[in-house]
């Protein structure tokens, strides 16, 4: 309802005739200070009325292009729909036909596949012309006046299909509607520039119809349940060039929309997660990893690689040092906690929501070594889930500050919070920001105070600056690396084989398609642009799939 008050898709979504007459200037949406005024050419190539009819439809299909739609035998479902759109002028024939179907009402075209695929029609004109024929009647949707420089190519789409007086229908998307779209979902913190072409469409389809299902929507390369490498498109593995669309964030908007409206779907749980073989590829991340970063050495802060006087860079602020003095290396452990081997098992444990319900504790607790996140509760009815062997344990300095004042006071209820790890070490980044520091040491002083079996431990800055060099060399671009990806990086060092759960960034189960909450025991969120959750995410699921560690999405099994 709210959609169509705010953007009116049935009205004002394609230029007609009547909307916007001759002389009309028109704003181009992502050039903001370029505009264009209708002249009698433009008006002709304007269809008279709105193509899309003002009624709803019972059943929409928004077909986006993913590689998961290949081998999904997905045609007849998508065909069987009412109204069907699909995106950039896909392929359907030549065997495409059995897992996307062919029906076709709408379907866009974005004027760099025109210039890269047809030389921006200033050439010979057949095979695109040929290539339209798939659609029969459908209404193509040209973004005419979202670039200045998309205006004469679109225009040269509407001359050719009368030329060849094609049963197609070229239609131009109306600029205003696409800075509506801008506004409305921006409002409901989809904070974009530029949405993607499938996102304007899902938009158009919730105006149109009563039940809108999407497919080809997943914007990573592996398969949520087979965890198989999957083509950028069904139809290709062109990636896109530019950064212009910021997939994941759609697909996470799109995973909640999913959840508001089939809140009554149940389906049962899955448990896919599939056995990954080891590969030259994933000893070779090892390696350059161990070789990079060595954290058997330098993960944490000893009294033999930080000696009295050393300078300790922030890594998180630059050009920022503490001068090691020796109330502070009294602090210090003696020795490297990590004995120079690597363990069988390790399992890394997230805090995802996805490990409610997931019957996942026996399975964690019999990993040979344990790591877990910012000091999550395994206790009162977590057990089941999550279980309760630890030997190490991270600790956010934030969390010091909002359920403990920072320590400054009474510190009887954390000391008493840290028992249920028993003789883990609490890893703490006392030296990632100065304000980081004192609350660190006081968490330390209080460990020594009640004389509690946990083992303080300082994380070296130096371990994590080089961690952010070696996953940026990979790709991964982040203004800090989440404390979930450092451990990871820990366990691949330290363990054979490395295990990970409650790493799922989305807020709806990938299987059950259920709400989940942020964490297992809350749903606090963080701070948006902190951490790029959604891109790590994307990184572990390419170690999966190299065999380099196993990620667990669904319920653990009785002997998994």
């Amino acid at each position: 309802t709210e959609l169509s008050l705010k953007c009116n898709g049935l009205e004002n979504a394609i230029i007609t005739q009547k909307n916007t007459p001759s002389r009309t200037k028109i704003i181009f949406d992502a050039e903001k200070k370029h505009n264009v005024k209708v002249n009698s050419e433009y008006f002709a190539a304007f269809v008279k009325k709105h193509p899309v009819f003002n009624k709803t439809l019972h059943s929409c299909a928004v077909v986006g292009n993913g590689g998961i739609l290949a081998n999904s035998k997905c045609g007849k479902t998508i065909d069987s729909a009412e109204f069907v759109i699909r995106c950039n002028m896909a392929p359907l024939l030549n065997g495409y036909e059995e897992h996307v179907g062919v029906k076709t009402d709408i379907v866009t075209a974005n004027p760099s596949i025109l210039a890269t695929r047809y030389g921006s029609l200033l050439g010979r004109r057949r095979r695109f012309v040929e290539s339209l024929v798939q659609y029969g009647n459908a209404k193509l949707l040209l973004p005419a006046f979202s670039y200045s420089a998309n205006t004469a190519l679109s225009f040269r789409v509407f001359y050719t299909i009368e030329d060849f007086e094609l049963p197609i229908q070229s239609a131009i998307i109306n600029p205003k509607y696409l800075e509506s779209l801008e506004v409305f979902w921006g409002s409901h913190g989809l904070k974009k520039k530029c949405h993607s072409s499938g996102f304007m469409m899902v938009s158009l389809a919730l105006e149109l119809c009563d039940n809108v299902d999407l497919f080809g929507f997943w914007p990573f390369s592996l398969h949520p349940e087979s965890f198989q490498n999957l083509t950028h498109h069904y139809y290709d593995d062109m990636k896109a060039r530019t950064k212009i669309h910021v997939m994941s964030d759609e697909f996470n908007f799109l995973l909640e929309l999913h959840s508001l409206d089939r809140n009554e779907r149940q389906q049962k749980p899955k448990n896919e997660d599939a056995a990954a073989a080891s590969s030259d590829s994933c000893k070779d991340c090892r390696t350059r990893l161990s070789l990079m970063c060595s954290g058997f050495d330098n993960a944490v802060i000893t009294q033999t690689n930080t000696p009295v006087g050393s300078k300790l860079p922030y890594d998180g602020e630059r050009m920022r040092f503490l001068e090691v003095k020796a109330e502070h290396f009294k602090t210090f452990l003696q020795g490297h906690p990590f004995s120079n081997k690597t363990r069988k098992t390790c399992a890394v444990v997230g805090n995802g929501g996805i490990l409610t319900n997931s019957s996942c504790g026996k399975t964690i607790d019999s990993a040979q070594f344990v790591i877990r996140c910012n000091l999550p509760p395994l206790s009162n009815g977590y057990e089941k889930d999550v279980g309760m062997k630890t030997d190490a344990v991270t600790a956010n300095p934030s969390i010091f500050t909002q359920k403990y004042g920072s320590l400054l006071e009474h510190r009887r209820t954390f000391a008493e919070s840290l028992c249920q790890y028993g003789k883990a070490m609490l890893l703490l980044p006392a030296f990632s920001y100065r304000i980081n520091t004192a609350s660190s040491l006081r968490a330390s002083y209080t460990i020594d105070d009640f004389r509690i079996p946990i083992q303080s431990v300082f994380i070296n800055p130096k371990y994590l600056q080089s961690l952010a060099l070696f996953w940026g060399s990979l790709g991964l671009r982040a203004r800090r690396l989440t404390t979930g990806i450092m451990m990871v990086s820990l366990a691949l060092e330290l363990c054979d084989n490395v295990d990970l759960y409650g790493f799922w960034p989305f807020g709806v189960h990938p299987h059950s398609f259920q709400y989940l909450t942020h964490h297992y025991y809350d749903d606090g969120k963080v701070k948006k642009g902190f951490h790029s959750m959604s891109d790590e995410f994307k990184l572990l699921l390419h170690l999966h799939n190299q065999g380099v560690l196993k990620l667990h999405l669904g319920e653990c099994e009785p002997d998994d």
